[in-house]
C-alpha cells in the first residue's frame, strides 16, 4: 500500500503490531468521546459491549467518568466489561429505559448501531444530559422522537463521524498502556479462511476483533 505522507502516522516502538490495529478505532472513540464532553465525575451509560463499546469504555474512565456502564444482552461481554473497569452493566435484553434513567446518567453513548439501543440511549439519558450517537445504524434506518420530550428534559443529542485530528493521541494511550486490547482480540486467521470468516461475520465477531495474519510474496 503506498499512502501520502500527510497520511502516516509513526507507530512508537513499544506499540506491537497488534496493538497498533486497534489506533484507528480508538481514535474514533476520542473523537466521539471529546464530542460528548467527557469529564471528571460525569456518569456514563454505554449501549453496547462489542469491541467499540468497551473502548469507549475505557476512554471515559481515562478522561475521568465517576461511575461507568454497559448495556449489553451477551453475558461474557458483561462480564468482559466489568474485567475493563465498567462499575456495573445491565442484561440489555430485559432491562428498561426508566430503570435505566434511575441511574442518573448524564451521559450516554450509544455504541451498538441498534435502532432499540439508541431509543434506549434517548430514553435512559438523565434531564440535561447528552447522548452521544456513535454506533453506525444502517443508512435508511429511522426512529421517531417526542420532541417535547426532548424539549422538557432539555437533552442534548450528538453524533460522531470519523476521527479528525485524534489518531496520536490514541497512539500515545496505546504507548503508556492506558487501553487494555488484548482482552478484545478474538484470534488470528489465515488469509485464505477470510471468505469463511466474512460469511459469517456475526458469529465469528462475538469473540471480538479478528486478525488476518498473511505473507507478502
Amino acid at each position: 500500500v503506498i499512502a501520502h505522507e500527510s497520511q502516516v502516522h509513526s507507530v512508537p516502538d513499544i506499540v506491537s503490531l497488534e496493538d497498533a490495529a486497534y489506533a484507528e478505532p480508538i481514535s474514533c472513540c476520542l473523537h466521539g468521546a471529546d464530542l460528548a464532553n467527557i469529564k471528571p465525575g460525569d456518569r456514563v451509560l454505554i449501549t453496547g459491549g462489542g469491541t467499540i463499546g468497551l473502548l469507549m469504555l475505557q476512554i471515559c474512565r481515562h478522561m475521568g467518568a465517576s461511575f461507568t456502564a454497559v448495556s449489553e444482552p451477551m453475558g461474557q461481554k458483561r462480564t468482559l466489561a466489568l474485567s475493563l473497569g465498567a462499575d456495573s452493566v445491565f442484561d440489555s435484553s430485559i432491562i428498561d429505559a426508566d430503570k435505566l434513567r434511575k441511574c442518573n446518567f448524564n451521559k450516554v453513548i450509544e455504541c451498538s448501531g441498534s435502532i432499540d439501543a439508541v431509543r434506549t440511549a434517548i430514553d435512559s439519558c438523565q434531564a440535561t444530559g447528552t447522548v452521544m450517537l456513535f454506533g453506525l445504524t444502517k443508512p435508511d434506518d429511522e426512529i421517531s422522537v417526542r420532541p417535547f420530550d426532548l424539549f422538557k428534559r432539555e437533552l442534548t443529542i450528538k453524533a460522531s463521524y470519523i476521527n479528525p485530528g485524534t489518531m496520536t493521541r490514541a497512539l500515545d494511550l496505546l504507548a503508556l498502556g492506558k487501553i487494555k486490547t488484548a482482552p478484545l482480540t478474538g484470534g488470528t486467521i489465515a488469509l485464505d479462511e477470510l471468505p469463511r470468516t466474512l460469511a459469517n461475520s456475526s458469529e465469528t465477531l462475538k469473540n471480538g476483533k479478528i486478525f488476518v495474519d498473511f505473507e507478502i510474496g
